[in-house]
C-alpha cells in the first residue's frame, strides 16, 4: 500500500487533513455501504487533497462535488467509493475513463486494474493529469485526447468503462465497446432526476442495467443531446 509514496504523503499531511479523512471514511463512505477493504484502503492512502484544485483544498474531504472548470466537477467521495465497489474491478481489467478528471479517480483506477486509458478533450485538464501521473510515477495509464465518440476506438474492447459526467442516455457505441461481462458506469437522465447506473454486457447482444443510486452530474463535454421536436 505504500508504493508511489502515497502512504507517506498521507501520514505526513496536516493533522486537520487526517481528521477530515477519517471523518470522510466513517461518516460518508462507510454509511454508503462501501465495505470493500481494498477500496477503503485507497481512500486512506491516496491523498485526495493533492488532487483537488488549490483553492478548494480545504474541501477535499467534504460531501460535495468540487468544481474542476468547464462546468465539470469531482464526484463526492461517497459516490466515488460506491462506484468503484459496484464495478468490481480486478487486477486483470483494462479500463477506459472518459471525461474531465482531477487525476484522483484515474489514480484509484490504476491501483485496481491492469491499465487505464484516460481520454479528455480539454488540453488544460489533460496536462494537469499528465503532471500528476509523472509526479506519482504511475506507469499503467495512457492519456489521450478524445471523448465519447472518438479517440478510444483503437484500444477497445474494455472490461470497465467509467464516465465522469452525465449522459442523456447510454450510447450504444460504448455498450458495444465492452467485453462480455464488462461493466460500464454512467449517470443517465436529465436535471434534476438522474440515475447512476452499472451496465453489464452479458452476451454479444444483451446488457443488464442496474441503478445504484440517484444523483446529479454535469453533462460530459461534447455529448450529443437527443433531438427535440416542436409543433
Amino acid at each position: 500500500m505504500a508504493k508511489d509514496g502515497f502512504l507517506q504523503l498521507s501520514i505526513n499531511g496536516p493533522k486537520g487533513h487526517e481528521k477530515a479523512r477519517t471523518n470522510m471514511l466513517k461518516q460518508q463512505i462507510r454509511t454508503w455501504d462501501v465495505l470493500n477493504d481494498k477500496i477503503l484502503g485507497l481512500f486512506i492512502t491516496v491523498p485526495r487533497e493533492e488532487f483537488v484544485p488549490v483553492k478548494y483544498k480545504s474541501l477535499a474531504f467534504a460531501d460535495l462535488a468540487i468544481p474542476l472548470g468547464h462546468g465539470q466537477s469531482m464526484m463526492p467521495p461517497r459516490e466515488e467509493a460506491r462506484i468503484l465497489q459496484e464495478l468490481k474491478i480486478t487486477p486483470a481489467d483494462k479500463i477506459l475513463l472518459l471525461g474531465i478528471d482531477s487525476g484522483f479517480m484515474l489514480t484509484l483506477l490504476t491501483k485496481l486494474g491492469k491499465h487505464v486509458y484516460y481520454l479528455d478533450n480539454d488540453f488544460d485538464s489533460l496536462d494537469n493529469v499528465k503532471n500528476k501521473i509523472e509526479k506519482y510515477k504511475i506507469t499503467n495509464v495512457t492519456p489521450l485526447v478524445g471523448g465519447i465518440y472518438q479517440g478510444w476506438q483503437d484500444y477497445y474492447p474494455f472490461d470497465v468503462i467509467l464516465c465522469t459526467g452525465s449522459l442523456p442516455d447510454i450510447p450504444q457505441v460504448l455498450k458495444n465497446a465492452l467485453n462480455i461481462q464488462g461493466r460500464l458506469f454512467a449517470v443517465i437522465g436529465n436535471t434534476p432526476a438522474m440515475e447512476a447506473m452499472i451496465i453489464r454486457r452479458v452476451s454479444k447482444t444483451n446488457w443488464d442495467e442496474t441503478t445504484i443510486f440517484e444523483t446529479e452530474r454535469p453533462r460530459i463535454l461534447d455529448v450529443k443531446e437527443p433531438e427535440t421536436f416542436t409543433f
